[in-house]
This record gives structure tokens, sequence and C-alpha cells, in this order.
């Protein structure tokens, strides 16, 4: 009989807000990436291996943000398991490892989730999250200059997330004042003007 490893993974839809769990094989990871989507349609997490790491990119049940985290094979193989934090309440968020594991963890995770977001929707967001998240849109290639530039520079004040090219000095002034709109920002894909 051939044993062939497996890796579980679960995190929360915030649309739905149910928990999702996913497993594949070792094997097929190493050759391509898995998605792993929930039932509703609307989220959906994307592994792959690459040089001895696993990449992960999860939507995020607390903050409504997509996150990635990259972390040794051998870290989310062992025993426990791996549990990935958002990085806006370092609350875990995606739990990776063994599928039995992750699969009794689950539960767990989605009341994590909720008292999360629960949170994070009562208070308004701090400087922190809003620099974070836009940090994470020009990791993504989400925020970029007319000029061709990608090397962007971030600042909030007041409830304005002010972002500057460092090239050009095109520049764009968003609004921030509440956790609706650091969500619509999380979705949106910016072009700043070089004008």
């Amino acid at each position: 009989m051939v044993v062939k490893p497996q890796i579980g993974f679960s995190y929360d839809c915030r649309r739905c807000e149910k928990p999702v769990f996913g497993q594949t094989e070792l094997f097929a990871l190493s050759r391509r990436r898995t998605v792993i989507r929930c039932g509703c349609g609307e989220s959906a997490l994307v592994a792959g291996l690459s040089a001895g790491l696993l990449e992960v990119e999860y939507p995020c049940g607390i903050c409504g943000l997509r996150h990635r985290a990259k972390l040794p094979l051998r870290r989310a193989l062992g025993k426990q398991g791996a549990a990935l934090c958002c990085p806006v309440t370092d609350l875990p968020a995606c739990i990776l490892g063994d599928p039995k594991a992750v699969s009794a963890q689950a539960a767990e995770l989605s009341l994590l989730s909720a008292l999360g977001a629960a949170l994070t929707e009562e208070s308004p967001p701090t400087a922190s999250d809003i620099l974070c998240a836009a940090g994470q849109m020009a990791a993504d290639g989400r925020i970029l200059c007319r000029c061709g530039s990608a090397r962007i520079r971030a600042g909030y004040e007041a409830g304005i997330l002010t972002l500057t090219c460092a090239r050009c000095g095109g520049e764009q002034r968003i609004p921030v004042p509440d956790r609706a709109a650091l969500h619509r920002l999380g979705n949106r894909r910016i072009i700043l003007s070089d004008d």
C-alpha cells in the first residue's frame, strides 16, 4: 500500500461566515498550485510549493483582506501544524497541517474569526491597520503609478491615506474613516496620477 502524504487547510469565509476545509496531496502541491474554494464561491485559498517553502494566499475571515505567507514545509507538516495570523489583528486566520488536526481545529478557528471580526468591525481602523493593508496591496502589485513605478510611499493621518510615487511624486489621497472603507480599499486596484 502506497501512503500519499496529505496537507489540510482551513479558513473562515467572511462572506457566508462558514469554515472552509480542504486537503491535497503533498506531491500534487509540488507540481501545481492548489485552490480551495468556499461553497458560496466568494473566497478561495491558494497554496503552492517553491524551493522548499509552502506559499499560501488566504482570505482573512477577521479583517476581510487577503494575506500571503511563506513558511518552511517542515513547520506545516509538524504534529501541531501551523496557524497563519492576520497581520492586522494578530489572530489566527488560517490553519494548515495534518488534515485530521486541521479539521479538529476548524471550529476553534471559526470562533476566533467571529470574535476578531466583531472586534475589528466595532473599533475604528488604526494607522497600522491601514498602512499594513496598503503595504499588502503594493506587494501584490495593486498600487502602481502611471509613470510605471511600483515604488510607492504611504502615510496616514486624520482618516486620509496618502499614496505617493517615489519616482515622479504622483499622489492620491483616499479617505479611510472606518472598517468598511478599509475593506473596500483592500479590494481595489489603484493607479496614481503622475501630474
